[in-house]
């Protein structure tokens, strides 16, 4: 027995060696077809370069020629104009072009008829260069049944197929890759913004002591919102050209473009600019010979990137041509802190409550026994009014619809602290209908105490307030707010 277990335990050994090796075996050849695998698709790569050490890159194509070199982590073209580049652009169509591989040979030898595939005349070239290497690749005029296209590698006596996506990589003219940003250059630290508008008139923002106010063109008593105009700069930063009809405002060629007169636009620091543009009112139908429905379209313009002359969509200009109401807080006439609020009074139409806070519940100053006060309605309406915003400022305009002293229509809502002390007053009238921008919304004109101006807001901002929510029956016994209710809210 000991003989034939000493036997069993060999044979067990042995067929563990045996797996372990067919194991090992079977995992050195799936990581060598791994290998070869990724070596042919490395291998398949057209350029075989590395993205990090391109330097230069050349598109020739018909009579056109880009070339653009890298210096300093930077592209910049060099051909047919001197300028920076768009950089997404850039970037894309590098990635593009070192993943594009070859999807087959389909000629080689000394033998090749390089007419046959359209390579003897080559209807676009492409010439990459990286540190010591340099790659030359050539389109040729002749395209598969599929549509593929037919490239060959510098002098190399060989045929590839490639995509027909080739067609669209070497067709980048330099319009496509040229930088078309107006605002090159990191602008901090500016203190002062001047716009002169098209329609007429100037408005100029400083920031003293830290904050933006309105030096001129605008009621000054209103404060300035720092979002708004850091919001302003922004669409600044990101305006972009839809084109570049001329290299130089100052040539003949570029002169009737009409862009070089006083600047639409300064941002300054210290009163001296570190951007400026201007916008021409001449219409493409007139520069260009442009159809008409251009000029709704379009304008030139000029920036301190340079003497080029821009054309941009109007679009893109509306929010740079504006007037002092695009800067103005507006959310100051309704500001308070909701937390110090302890009586509110609310009066509309018929609707007539005065609550006082109670621990976390709101109840009526007097109770009542045929109503109970809905704690958290009122709590919702003491949220939602620091949250209105204003849509139209109209100044020492009367408001419209808002009554003054009768009982059955006065649309008030007045907030309180401790003794008493009116933190906020609300008043508003009767919806009408908006004009321009808001003309298809209703709007409400308000007053409150926080300013002796009028202000118009969205209807459907005040209409959602739960006016006729805020007072329900009282169940028998009950107290001004409900005891459920105050449990639950001071549980939450």
């Amino acid at each position: 027995m000991r003989k034939k277990k000493g036997s069993f335990a060999s044979t067990a050994v042995a067929a563990a060696c045996v797996a372990g090796l067919a194991g090992y075996a079977y995992f050195v050849e799936f990581k060598q077809r791994g290998e070869d695998e990724r070596r042919k698709e490395t291998d398949a790569l057209v350029l075989k370069l590395e993205k990090e050490k391109l330097t230069r890159m050349e598109l020739h194509r018909g009579g056109e020629t880009v070339v653009m070199e890298r210096s300093a982590g930077a592209w910049r073209l060099l051909e047919p104009v001197r300028d920076t580049v768009d950089d997404s652009q850039v970037d894309g169509l590098i990635d593009a072009l070192l993943s594009e591989r070859a999807q087959e040979t389909v000629a080689e030898g000394d033998a090749i008829d390089w007419a046959t595939y359209g390579l003897d005349r080559p209807v676009t070239r492409l010439v990459a260069m990286a540190a010591d290497q340099a790659r030359e690749v050539r389109i040729g005029a002749v395209k598969s049944f599929d549509g593929a296209l037919y490239a060959r590698l510098g002098d190399e006596k060989k045929v590839l197929l490639v995509g027909q996506a080739w067609d669209g990589y070497l067709s980048k003219l330099v319009t496509d890759l040229r930088d078309k940003r107006l605002l090159r250059a990191p602008i901090d630290g500016y203190d002062a913004i001047s716009i002169r508008r098209a329609a007429g008139g100037a408005v100029k923002l400083v920031r003293r002591d830290g904050a933006w106010a309105l030096a001129s063109g605008g009621d000054k008593s209103l404060p300035v919102s720092e979002a708004l105009v850091d919001g302003f700069v922004d669409r600044v930063k990101g305006l972009r050209a839809a084109g570049h009809v001329a290299e130089d405002k100052g040539s003949p060629a570029g002169k009737k473009f009409g862009a070089s007169g006083a600047p639409s636009l300064e941002i300054l620091k210290d009163g001296q600019p570190v951007f400026a543009m201007t916008v021409s009112r001449v219409k493409p139908s007139v520069a260009e010979n442009s159809p008409k429905e251009q000029d709704e379209r379009y304008l030139y313009a000029t920036s301190s990137a340079g003497p080029v002359v821009f054309k941009l969509q109007k679009t893109a200009v509306d929010g740079i041509d504006t007037g002092p109401e695009s800067f103005y807080d507006r959310t100051f006439p309704f500001r308070l802190a909701t937390a110090d609020v302890r009586k509110v009074e609310i009066l509309n139409g018929a609707t007539r409550i005065r609550a006082k806070l109670v621990g976390d519940a709101w109840a009526l100053e007097t109770p009542d026994a045929k109503r109970a006060l809905v704690s958290n309605k009122v709590r919702e309406i003491v949220d939602r009014v620091p949250r209105l915003e204003v849509s139209r400022f109209r100044g020492k305009a009367a408001p419209r619809g808002l009554a003054t002293g009768s009982p059955a229509t006065d649309r008030v809502i007045r907030l309180f602290g401790e003794g008493d002390k009116l933190l906020l007053q609300v008043a508003w009238g009767t919806a009408y209908a908006g004009k321009g921008e808001d003309a298809e919304a209703k709007l409400v004109d308000v007053r409150t105490s926080a300013s002796d101006q009028t202000f118009s807001v969205l209807e459907s901002s005040l209409a959602g307030l739960p006016f006729n929510e805020l007072l329900e029956q009282a169940a028998p016994a009950a107290l001004a707010t409900k005891p459920s209710e105050a449990a639950a809210e001071k549980k939450n």
